[in-house]
């Protein structure tokens, strides 16, 4: 991440303005990684960069804008880098060499310690580029490195680990030795780590940690990589949360595992195209009855007949046989139409599971909303029984000083503990709301998740679309029309499977082995042929199961109809929620505007000895409401948002 910087007179940089963002960028880089966000100056980045304060600005709005860019354009491409510079001709385990190789030599540039300081140790104070940050560098750098481990554990070079798990445990390998190795280290230099060594020992390390082998050492650190990624900090925006509650709450997971069933059956059917080998060892011993057998041989030399011409019991006759049968279908259009069914099958599993995700993210996202109305809430309570406090300081100040009364002191006492009750309340309610919050995302409640939305933030300016625009989109996206689409097409495909079991089949076998009433006496043996097999009559059997899919067809177009009803309802409906939210949230935020003056004016009149406290009593429920309503406004504006995204299918997609 070192980069040379340019002289304030160079003449070059005079003549090359189309180079100041790069040069400003690098300049930013290292300023940054010097001393942080917050200690970061723009006349500091400025000189470095040869150019004026104000020509920053020109390009870059604002020091947090720079510090995005600089994540986009200097830090990124060395993700970038990674993933191209690693062959997926190689093995995974040469690829995790790689890997590491590239990373530590990204890091150990002479900016990274002070950048990898401040990601730690100020990032957290700035939610917005934090969110930004782990979604430019750190997600990706993970699924890079996931993938490697992920192929690795189906090659079989790796053991079977989490590979998210694993990614985190070893990124943090790397970056705390960044740390341990740096100038700043938190240790003597005779204890710090030997630079030359740390990559060996590093990738020594993992691998030896990611073999198949199972050890203590492979169990404590599974059992500390997983204590570590449960305890990791959630930071969630109502996008991110929409995401992460399609991706691991319980519903969309047993959906997904209901696809995996599906592909599996289509396997089985694949069987059918398959030799079918088994073999067979019998070791027998039976009598028999001559006269069932009509044995009637004359002795040549009497003439008598060697059997009882009544019957007579003949063995017990012992044989052995050793058989190996194999059978291979040639022409099967049942089982052909059965594949295609399980396919069809299998595909609309797929878009069932996709529509569970849309679900939960939609519950997810909602209930990420109730979040911020809750924090919104409690926050307007907190400022109710501040001003109530104050109020009550006024009264006891004026009944003190002889120009109040007891009544205005009273008065304010109960206004302090009606808001008091409230501020209960609205604790109570921010705490439930959590709790849901966890899960809605499938969390463990000792999770920690930090919110990085606010209600009292800036709404959204989204351009809203017409309802033609919206209903398109919906029909186009929305994941449980596919799967009604999926489900009647592997409805039709059965039935096509039971008219193709009319038709013959036909299939080759082979019986060979030898056989004998003695081990020592074995002759080979063989049967085998061609079998045509036609269906002539089973009862009706497949009339009455082609009748019942084709009911099942009827029944599902059915609801195909009805949910492309509820889809186009549910987007106009949304819209026109969208539309009276925004509108409503300006009357409340005028509304509260008024409020605040009112409040304000009876303050002043009550100070003044002019009128007792019953107006700004009166003035501060008024305010009260006020908040109430402007939170329920914002609120429903965010839930109309959210309407909106779902009736299009679109929740994942949010910001």
């Amino acid at each position: 991440m070192t980069v040379t910087q340019p002289h304030v007179n160079d003449p070059r940089w005079r003549r090359l303005p189309e180079e100041r963002p790069q040069q400003i960028l690098d300049a930013a880089l290292s300023v940054f990684a010097e001393h942080g966000i917050a200690e970061a100056r723009l006349e500091e980045i400025a000189a470095r960069a040869g150019v004026s304060k104000g020509t920053i600005y020109l390009y870059f709005p604002s020091k947090e804008e720079l510090f995005r860019e600089v994540v986009r354009q200097r830090v990124g491409p060395l993700i970038e880098n990674a993933d191209k510079s690693i062959s997926s001709e190689l093995s995974a385990v040469e690829q995790l060499k790689s890997y590491l190789k590239h990373q530590w030599e990204c890091l150990g540039l002479a900016d990274s310690e002070g950048w990898l300081r401040l990601v730690l140790f100020e990032l957290h104070k700035y939610p917005d580029l934090a969110q930004f940050h782990y979604d430019e560098i750190v997600t990706r750098s993970n699924k890079i490195l996931s993938d490697i481990i992920g192929r690795g554990i189906s090659t079989g070079e790796f053991r079977d680990v989490d590979p998210q798990t694993a990614a985190k445990m070893i990124k943090a390998l790397i970056l705390m030795h960044v740390i341990w190795t740096g100038a700043r280290a938190p240790a003597p230099v005779a204890h710090r780590p030997e630079v030359k060594n740390v990559l060996r020992n590093v990738t020594d390390f993992v691998l030896h940690a990611l073999r198949p082998a199972a050890t203590a050492l492979l169990i404590v650190f599974a059992l500390f990589a997983r204590q570590a990624s449960a305890q990791e900090p959630v930071v969630l925006t109502l996008g991110g949360a929409a995401r992460l509650a399609a991706d691991k709450s319980a519903a969309p997971e047993a959906a997904r595992l209901r696809t995996a069933q599906a592909e599996a059956r289509v396997r089985q059917s694949k069987a059918a195209f398959l030799p079918n080998l088994h073999g067979d060892a019998t070791e027998s011993e039976r009598t028999f009855n001559s006269a069932s057998f009509g044995l009637n041989f004359a002795d040549p030399l009497t003439g008598k007949s060697l059997f009882d011409p009544n019957g007579q019991d003949v063995g017990p006759v012992k044989t052995f046989d050793f058989r190996a049968t194999i059978t291979q279908s040639i022409y099967d259009p049942a089982s052909f139409a059965r594949l295609k069914a399980a396919r069809a099958s299998s595909a609309s599993f797929s878009d069932e599971a996709a529509a569970q995700s849309q679900m939960a993210a939609g519950t997810a996202a909602a209930v990420y909303v109730r979040v911020l109305k809750a924090d919104a809430q409690l926050a307007a309570r907190i400022a109710d029984s501040t001003l109530a406090e104050e109020l009550l300081g006024i009264a006891r100040d004026q009944l003190t000083a002889g120009v109040g009364i007891a009544l205005d002191v009273t008065r304010a006492q109960a206004q302090l503990a009606a808001n008091r009750a409230q501020l209960i309340a609205a604790r109570n309610e921010r705490n439930r709301a959590r709790l849901e919050l966890h899960r809605a995302l499938g969390l463990p409640l000792t999770a920690p998740i930090t919110i990085a939305d606010s209600l009292t933030g800036p709404l959204a300016n989204d351009v809203l679309p017409t309802a033609l625009d919206a209903t398109s989109k919906a029909m186009h996206s929305r994941a449980d029309l596919r799967a009604a689409d999926g489900q009647i097409a592997a409805a039709q495909r059965q039935v096509e499977s039971i008219k193709s079991e009319r038709l013959p089949s036909l299939a080759a076998f082979l019986d060979d082995g030898p056989t004998s009433k003695s081990l020592g006496h074995l002759m080979p043996t063989y049967d085998w042929g061609i079998r045509v097999t036609v269906p002539i009559f089973d009862g009706f059997r497949r009339e009455g199961r082609m009748q019942e899919q084709q009911a099942a067809i009827q029944e599902l177009g059915v609801r195909k109809r009805d949910l492309t009803d509820q889809a186009a309802i549910d987007v106009s409906g949304a819209l026109l929620d969208l539309n009276s939210a925004r509108e409503e949230l300006a009357a409340t935020e005028e509304h509260l505007r008024l409020s605040e003056q009112e409040l304000a004016q009876s303050r002043d009149r009550f100070r003044s000895g002019v009128t007792g406290n019953a107006e700004v009593v009166t003035a501060s429920l008024n305010l009260n409401a006020a908040r109430t309503q402007v939170v329920d406004a914002r609120a429903a504006f965010q839930s109309a948002r959210v309407a909106l995204a779902r009736a299009q299918g679109i929740v994942t997609e949010l910001p």
